[in-house]
């Protein structure tokens, strides 16, 4: 068997094949060799006056020259992969954990659950081209900001506006490529939620800050960076439009080079904080219970706002003391 294929095509396959190049020629051989008669048998049809192409040397050779032809095509699709490869590495970027950002503004902002992490992640590897990346590449931490550009330094104040607010549910759009930046292209998907922006409202009326885009609020998931211009393919795309996801956590970055702190959304309680006297009543009980104490604030009335604290101990499931008040 004589095959027209270049050194190099021979050494790509076969540092892909391995062990296993000989099967993998003898088995596409025998698929060229049935294309080949079956393409005889349709053409004897077709046009009957035409002899069987009884030339066993002719025949071979045209199994032989289509069979090169498959394993040229086989060599290429493996090049382009590995260049393909050697673009991703270089591009590559270190992902870089919430807690060592360092931000001359403080933000907060809401992750995505580690499963839409994934999914997205993999969308964006799949149907970005390497090629057309900049910047910090494909982000390795999707999030919606909620707030950016805190200036306060009264951390605790931020914490108290956010802890309380309850989960959010993002609902996903179309796809949309952000211009504004001189340097690269962002590739986003669109987010709308009505949760979300009253939780930025209520950052800002607790918090101090100077946010030069707080009139034009978009809020978005990040996906990539891209060179100038190469994002043309992409807005509009439905691949995420109408999914719904769930987050139950926000990070706050602090201004400067502040640890991040993880805040839980709780369950959603609004309205008046409990008074000093029901608060320090409930620790005291708590105190005397020990560790197996449970403390839950609840509101008793909708219509007055009175808060009501119980402490209930674990193992038993009991309540203790009750207290009340507005």
């Amino acid at each position: 068997m004589s095959l027209y294929l270049r050194a190099d095509d021979e050494r790509h396959l076969r540092e892909a094949w391995g062990d296993g190049f000989d099967d993998e020629v003898l088995q596409l051989r025998e698929r060229v060799q049935l294309e080949v008669r079956e393409e005889d048998l349709a053409l004897r049809r077709r046009q009957p006056r035409i002899g069987p192409r009884t030339d066993r040397a002719l025949l071979e050779q045209v199994v032989d020259d289509k069979l090169s032809c498959e394993l040229r095509g086989a060599a290429l699709e493996l090049r382009l992969k590995a260049i393909d490869a050697a673009i991703r590495r270089r591009r590559a970027v270190k992902a870089v954990a919430w807690d060592t950002v360092l931000s001359e503004l403080g933000v907060v902002l809401v992750p995505l659950p580690k499963a839409w992490t994934e999914r997205v992640m993999t969308w964006t590897r799949e149907h970005v081209f390497a090629g057309i990346l900049a910047g910090r590449g494909i982000e390795t931490a999707p999030h919606v900001t909620v707030k950016y550009g805190l200036t306060t330094l009264d951390d605790a104040a931020v914490v108290a506006a956010v802890q309380r607010a309850g989960p959010l549910t993002l609902e996903l759009g179309p796809l949309a490529v952000f211009t504004d930046d001189p340097e690269h292209d962002v590739l986003v998907i669109t987010v709308s939620s009505a949760g979300l922006e009253a939780l930025r409202r209520r950052i800002e009326r607790q918090a101090s800050w100077d946010d030069a885009h707080a009139l034009e609020f978009r809020p978005h998931v990040t996906l990539a960076y891209l060179r100038k211009g190469a994002g043309a393919l992409w807005p509009g795309h439905r691949e995420f439009v109408g999914a719904r996801v769930t987050v139950d956590v926000a990070v706050y970055q602090p201004k400067g080079d502040g640890t991040a702190v993880s805040i839980p959304l709780g369950d959603g309680l609004q309205g008046p904080e409990p008074s000093e006297a029901v608060v320090q009543s409930v620790l005291a009980c708590a105190e005397r219970v020990g560790a197996d104490a449970t403390i839950r604030y609840v509101i008793r009335d909708p219509v007055t706002g009175d808060i009501a604290a119980t402490v209930e101990r674990r193992s038993a499931g009991s309540v203790l003391r009750k207290a009340a008040e507005r």
